[in-house]
């Protein structure tokens, strides 16, 4: 066997390896994209649920009944029982899920927020 043809053999052993390489960190890159807007959907939705539970919860709790919280997300509560939670990047991403109670107002929210049971009502506000 002549050195010159190891030598190919070698360079071209390497550059399958490279591209080896290069496919792998590709697939592994988009398993990490995919997992972190898996996750950052789950940690929306599970605002939303919490803000739903508040909602319900000082609702069936009584007039008086007041609970202050914080929100990490952009919350819109509308009068019609729905909620949605923002994605702080684009707002067409959002995700929803509905309320049991009435509320006084409708509007965004975020940060900490206040929630009171008026005669029956929940108002909502930022603190």
């Amino acid at each position: 066997m002549k050195k010159t043809q190891v030598s190919i053999e070698i360079v071209i052993m390497i550059g399958v390896i490279v591209i080896m390489f290069i496919l792998i960190s590709i697939f592994s890159f988009n398993k990490r994209a995919e997992a972190k807007d898996t996750e950052d959907y789950l940690e929306r939705r599970n605002e939303c649920l919490k803000v739903s539970n508040l909602i319900s919860g000082v609702y069936t709790s009584g007039d008086g009944t007041i609970v202050n919280a914080n929100v990490k997300h952009v919350i819109s509560v509308y009068k019609d029982g729905i909620i949605e939670v923002e994605k702080n990047i684009t707002p067409r991403d959002s995700v929803s899920c509905r309320y049991f109670g009435e509320i006084v107002n409708e509007g965004k929210f975020s940060g900490d927020i206040k929630l009171e049971n008026l005669n029956g009502a929940i108002l909502i506000k930022n603190v």
